[in-house]
C-alpha cells in the first residue's frame, strides 16, 4: 500500500484495478467465443454449400450416363455388335448391353405412351360434337 492513501482509498484502487483485469479476460472470452461461433457457422454453410454441388454434380454425372447410354445403343443400332461395341469404348459388355437394354425399354415406353395420347386425341375429336 503506497503511503499516504487512506485504507478505503486503497480499497477503492485495488477494487477498480481488479475489476478492469476481470473485464479484460471477459473480454477477451466473449472474442473467443466470437471467433468459435464464427468458425462453426462458416463451417456449417461450406457443408451445405458442398451438399449443393454435390447435388449439381450427380445430376450432371447422371445426365453424362444417360446420355453415354443412348450413344452406345446409337452404336449397336447402326449395326455394330455389342461385343464390338465394348470394345471400342472401353467398357464392360455387361455394360453395353444393359445400357442398350435400357434405351431400348425406353424408347419403347415412349412409343407406347405417344401411341395412347394420339388414340386419346382422335377418340376426343370422334366425341366432339360438330
Amino acid at each position: 500500500m503506497a503511503s499516504g492513501t487512506s485504507p478505503s482509498t486503497a480499497r477503492k484502487q485495488a477494487r477498480d484495478h481488479a475489476a478492469k483485469l476481470l473485464e479484460a479476460e471477459d473480454a477477451e472470452r466473449r472474442r473467443l467465443e466470437a471467433a468459435r461461433r464464427k468458425r462453426i457457422t462458416d463451417h456449417a454453410a461450406d457443408i451445405a454449400g458442398n451438399d449443393a454441388e454435390i447435388e449439381q454434380l450427380t445430376g450432371k454425372i447422371e445426365d453424362l450416363r444417360a446420355d453415354s447410354a443412348r450413344r452406345l445403343a446409337a452404336i449397336v443400332a447402326d449395326g455394330v455388335n455389342e461385343s464390338q461395341a465394348a470394345v471400342m469404348t472401353g467398357r464392360e459388355l455387361r455394360d453395353v448391353k444393359t445400357a442398350v437394354r435400357t434405351v431400348t425399354a425406353a424408347t419403347a415406353a415412349a412409343a407406347v405412351s405417344a401411341k395412347a395420347l394420339k388414340k386419346q386425341a382422335v377418340n376426343a375429336a370422334a366425341a366432339e360434337p360438330s
